[in-house]
């Protein structure tokens, strides 16, 4: 099958270079992908107050931080060489080093038993053809390219820079278009944000009002902004839709239903991994309210029996696999 447009963007991160080969020519950038790996830990095992913690120095000349996420710390980051892409994974030696690190500099003796749970991902490095550089030095800007077979590559970057990676981006294809570049959304507010002080009082006074503790309502502002009234008033309607879905976690029954409402969560994976961080800040990954998440959806999507049934089976597999990969690490 072949598909013909106006303009082709590629847009794949640490396979850039491997996609723009498919042309047929000499890619133009070489991205080094650098794997970071990050643990996520209690906030009251390390003492974390709400200010995050720069640790200055590790044995290789590396930066580390330990970063606030709600009842959660993040820690991190490694920074070392490619591996799998298509299945980045912690090594024992990434979660030693980390841990090392972490008991230097702090007060506390963690071990691997401590750790929540971890994560690792690469980042899409741009590196010149001409030299070589460690990981560490690399760049961690972005840069459009145009092959001369007609591709747009958006390459490098980082999650903060986004917006302006994409605005770089389109203003390459208005000016192959020979058209005046636009930026409409430069001051676009972000979904939820526009009226924020305003609507964070009114959700201060209303989620009180409700009975939600100031955890449950600090965690729907910060996660939903002004859109957090839907929430509320869903709680409003069913009081039940406010109770949590795990006891030290401020996630509630209501986000459920929410996402798959609005945020087109189909799977309970959807749920847990994607909209909602549990699989990352849950000791047991939401395997203890798969059945209940199942049940929430069911009325959403009007799932069967069978059909829960095996959602719930899937999303035990799935978990439990990772769980696996992780212990033979």
């Amino acid at each position: 099958m072949i598909l013909r447009a106006r303009h082709i963007v590629n847009a794949t991160g640490v396979f850039s270079e491997q996609v723009e080969a498919m042309t047929g020519l000499e890619p133009q950038v070489s991205v080094e992908p650098s794997k970071g790996v990050h643990l996520v830990l209690s906030r009251k095992d390390i003492g974390l107050g709400d200010e995050a913690i720069v640790l200055p120095e590790t044995d290789d000349k590396r930066i580390l931080f330990i970063v606030p996420w709600e009842t959660r710390a993040i820690y991190g980051t490694t920074d070392t060489g490619s591996g799998d892409l298509n299945h980045p994974t912690a090594s024992k030696e990434d979660v030693a080093y980390l841990l090392k690190h972490l008991n230097r500099y702090l007060s506390v003796n963690l071990t691997e038993a401590d750790i929540i749970s971890v994560y690792a991902g690469y980042r899409p490095l741009v590196s010149s053809r001409s030299s070589e550089h460690s990981t560490a030095r690399l760049s961690r800007t972005h840069a459009v390219l145009q092959s001369p077979a007609g591709l747009v590559s958006i390459v490098g970057g980082k999650l903060t820079t986004y917006r302006r990676m994409a605005q770089d981006t389109v203003d390459v294809l208005n000016r192959r278009d020979g058209a005046r570049p636009l930026h409409p959304t430069q001051h676009l507010p972000l979904l939820g944000s526009a009226g924020w002080p305003a609507a964070y009082t009114e959700l201060q006074r209303k989620g009180t009002a409700l009975g939600l503790d100031a955890q449950i309502i600090e965690h729907l502002g910060m996660s939903y902004g002004t859109e957090a009234k839907a929430l509320l008033s869903m709680v409003e309607n069913n009081a039940a839709s406010g109770e949590r879905l795990i006891a030290d976690l401020p996630y509630i029954r209501a986000e459920v239903a929410y996402v798959c409402r609005q945020e087109m969560a189909m799977t309970p994976y959807d749920v847990l991994g994607r909209r909602m961080p549990i699989v990352l800040v849950d000791q047991q990954r939401g395997l203890g309210i798969i059945d209940e998440v199942v049940s929430i959806m069911a009325q959403e999507h009007n799932w069967s029996p069978l059909q829960q049934q095996s959602m719930s089976n899937d999303y035990r597999s799935l978990i439990e696999s990772q769980i696996a990969c992780e212990q033979a690490m």
